[in-house]
């Protein structure tokens, strides 16, 4: 797969050798005091309902001596961040059996599980510790292949390649550029154990100086290696990228996560039905409704149907008042 030539849109702000870290969680991150680095400016992560699609195809990805999150982007198949899997004990990646995926878990419930069966790590990847330049995360990308098609039950995403309309110009930016596209991103951050924590509409705001990685303005720390930021575009949720690191302390820090363009590819060879519409899971987003249409102003607590019916009026929408995927889709293309 041949790299694309990165768009350098706010070089001032992205310099290609600031030091990052990785946000794998490790096992003495667990408990005692620590500071929430990842988190860029205010904290605007929310509790989702992780039983409801979109939110049941991102789960934990369990492994010996802690988690990170994971994405179904096949029937069987998980998109993560590769530093995840390194087993810093035996100076080795993870081996399958270590491996275990929860899709939609929250507080000890799930949607669907599954074991893993085949471990791929992006080929050009080579782990060089928790700390380093940011060009260390090009390929911070695998695929875990499950024993299950848990993605029939949980559903799964599709992939859409990055495009201008996805950024948003960075703080103190001159740049004129209007966001026409709503980025969103969840995980299973390490304060919050067990519950997704979702940005609901957080900023990427272009390419990294001379690397064909994305800088992003989404709230992450440890736990949240290898979530998902996502769009929804045609109808369905799409990833355009993985979380991999954040810039080492909080004053104007960014992360950094690796555009689908880098393992497209590897999906398109991996993933039976690659390129079709992607899978949407068994539970009805009821409760993602209602408190999407609570961010956007309206107010689905006392009359739900009537919220619905005040939102497409808003939006010039054929007027049902019935909760829906398509529904959902159209919330998520009005977040604030």
């Amino acid at each position: 797969m041949g790299l694309r030539k990165p768009v350098l849109l706010f070089p001032a702000f992205f310099p290609a050798g600031v030091l990052i870290a990785l946000m794998v969680l490790h096992p003495s991150a667990q408990a005692g005091k620590y500071s929430l680095d990842g988190i860029k400016g205010a904290d605007n992560r929310l509790v989702v309902e992780a039983t409801e699609y979109p939110w049941s195809a991102i789960g934990r990805l369990n492994k010996k001596g802690g988690f990170c999150t994971g994405v179904l982007v096949g029937p069987r198949t998980v998109l993560t961040a590769a530093h995840c899997l390194w087993n810093r004990s035996t100076g080795a990646f993870m081996p399958p059996e270590f491996l275990h995926f929860v899709a939609g878990y929250q507080k000890g419930a799930y949607v669907a599980y599954s074991r893993a069966a085949y471990v791929l790590i992006a080929p050009r990847f080579v782990y060089k510790g928790p700390k380093g330049p940011a060009s260390k995360s090009l390929d911070d990308w695998a695929l875990v292949e499950l024993k299950k098609d848990i993605g029939s039950i949980a559903g799964y995403f599709g992939l859409a390649r990055p495009d201008a309309s996805l950024f948003t110009p960075h703080r103190g930016s001159t740049r004129d550029h209007k966001k026409k596209t709503v980025t969103s991103q969840a995980g299973y951050s390490r304060d919050r154990q067990y519950v997704l924590s979702a940005n609901m509409n957080c900023d990427i705001w272009g390419y990294l100086e001379g690397l064909d990685l994305l800088a992003h303005g989404c709230d992450a720390i440890a736990g949240d290696s290898g979530s998902p930021i996502f769009i929804h575009r045609d109808g369905s949720f799409r990833v355009v990228g993985i979380l991999s690191a954040n810039t080492e302390g909080r004053e104007d820090a960014y992360g950094i996560a690796v555009p689908s363009s880098r393992f497209m590819g590897a999906l398109r060879d991996r993933v039976p039905g690659y390129g079709k519409a992607p899978a949407k899971g068994k539970n009805a987003p009821i409760g993602t409704i209602r408190q999407l249409l609570a961010l956007s102003g309206f107010d689905a607590d006392a009359d739900p149907a009537a919220a619905v019916r005040a939102f497409q009026q808003s939006k010039g929408l054929p007027v049902t008042g019935k909760a829906s995927l398509n529904l959902l889709g159209d919330i998520f293309e009005a977040l604030p």
